[in-house]
């Protein structure tokens, strides 16, 4: 098949294995997919690397061999480092090759069109150990972070090799992304488990051969069919508009102009077709606060914020909060309270994680019943990132718009709860509220009619 005239720049930044981004980099370009902009780069005299971005200081780049079914793959990879975290993160959507340098710049000499970022994952971060010792980027609040920055407009898609950062209970909190002037159109990842290695160099070299092979065809449906046959639980996020986006009409730059994009959808294996995001929920809103009154935020409870988050022998409360008149809560109204750790296939007890403050354990006055208890019956249908999941049946003690739960955390909570991954988080806790009259329990089940967005969790952390 006649190759596709390079009219597209890559470039890919790897924190872990880099199999995958070896097979797709030589893949792409050698079909003339795209072209690595970091090979745009002059050589560095002491090997093989090329020279050193001047406003990402240090970012090592470097040449990778990898040898996949017998056929060696060579490609510049980027390698970022901790130190380039913040920066990496923040000016992702804006980089570009000005002659001998990879800058930060909105009007580059050459944009990069695609930017793929690969490594363990999660909350959305990418983390990794190539570089020898830990590297994480928090790429999702980074992007907040630099969202009143310039950009090219070039950068269109943003694969994330990695675990778990495009899932339904994260793709909201990409939005900063896509409500720009100049926007993302799609980001490409993984609903839960990405394996890289071996499988991730074979899904990736068969989603840079499908696009070469059919450059009609949408992005998303090239992913999906890319990743199926290996049972890589695939999932995309794209900006209203760009759902349909294809390899051609990015090339031939007949692609649909968007700006300040409000509207996003959801795909994954069980939702093919896409789901729309709903991003926010205007009935409540739910928050863990920490006992000097800090509240945990979207934007504060990645990495890049270690002294918020639940520590171990400290207070705090969750707050959940009726924003609509109409929603406020009566004296015996009875609602569900989910707590589960993000991602984590593995049993919780968070009765190892936190102790409800006596107040709301006792029998109220009013209602006989103590406002939370653990209710040891319900199984949900609602799909969240983990299976494993502790539902308390709340019984509301008093009229208004609030209930408060204060609540000390296990003096050895980090014990029960290893460490997964670099960083100091020992799992990352979310809230799911079921408010009255949104859910009915059917023998053991919890039935829901309409579902409460949850927060971004809370970091345990050392």
């Amino acid at each position: 098949m006649r190759a596709i005239e390079k009219k597209l720049r890559m470039a890919w930044f790897e924190y872990e294995g880099f199999g995958d981004g070896a097979v797709f980099t030589q893949t792409s370009t050698s079909r003339g997919v795209f072209e690595n902009a970091l090979s745009l780069l002059p050589r560095h005299p002491d090997g093989p690397r090329r020279r050193l971005a001047t406003n990402l200081p240090r970012l090592d780049i470097r040449m990778r061999s990898h040898l996949q079914s017998g056929r060696r793959f060579r490609a510049f990879i980027g390698r970022p480092e901790t130190r380039h975290a913040a920066l990496l993160s923040e000016t992702v959507l804006s980089l570009g090759v000005r002659g001998s340098e990879l800058v930060d710049d909105a009007a580059p000499d050459e944009g990069i069109d695609l930017i793929v970022l690969s490594g363990h994952g999660n909350d959305g971060e990418v983390w990794g150990t190539n570089t020898g010792v830990d590297a994480r980027t928090d790429i999702v609040r980074g992007i907040a972070r630099g969202s009143n920055n310039s950009r090219s407009g070039k950068t269109k898609v943003l694969i994330v090799a990695s675990c778990s950062n495009a899932n339904s209970a994260i793709a909201r909190f990409w939005l900063p992304a896509f409500n720009h002037e100049s926007p993302l159109h799609l980001v490409l990842g993984y609903e839960s488990g990405y394996a890289g290695g071996a499988i991730g160099a074979r899904v990736l070299g068969r989603f840079a051969d499908k696009l070469v092979r059919h450059p009609r065809r949408s992005m998303i449906d090239l992913w999906r069919a890319a990743n199926e046959p290996n049972r890589q639980p695939w999932a995309a996020i794209a900006a209203k508009g760009s759902e349909g986006l294809t390899l051609e009409e990015w090339v031939e730059g007949t692609v649909a102009p968007l700006t300040n994009v409000t509207q996003l959808s959801h795909f994954s294996k069980t939702a093919t077709k896409g789901v729309p995001v709903r991003l926010g929920n205007e009935r409540f809103r739910l928050r863990w606060t920490m006992e000097d009154g800090t509240v945990i935020t979207p934007e504060t409870s990645g990495s890049s914020h270690p002294h918020i988050g639940l520590f171990s022998g400290k207070r705090g409360e969750i707050q959940i909060r009726a924003n609509r008149r109409r929603d406020h809560f009566e004296t015996g109204d009875e609602a569900y309270l989910l707590i589960y750790r993000y991602r984590p296939e593995k049993p919780i007890d968070t009765t190892k994680l936190l102790t409800f403050d006596e107040s709301v354990r006792a029998p109220n006055s009013k209602t006989g019943k103590p406002v939370i208890k653990l209710d040891p019956r319900p199984r949900t249908d609602i799909q969240t990132s983990s299976s494993q999941r502790n539902a308390y049946l709340i019984t509301v003690a008093d009229d208004g718009p609030d209930i408060v739960l204060p609540f000390k955390l296990a003096d050895d909570a980090t014990d029960s709860f290893p460490a997964d991954g670099p960083g100091g988080s020992h799992g990352r806790f979310m809230l799911f509220f079921l408010a009255p009259g949104q859910w009915a329990l059917e023998n053991t089940k919890i039935r829901v009619d309409t579902i409460s967005v949850p927060v971004i969790g809370a970091h345990l952390r050392k």
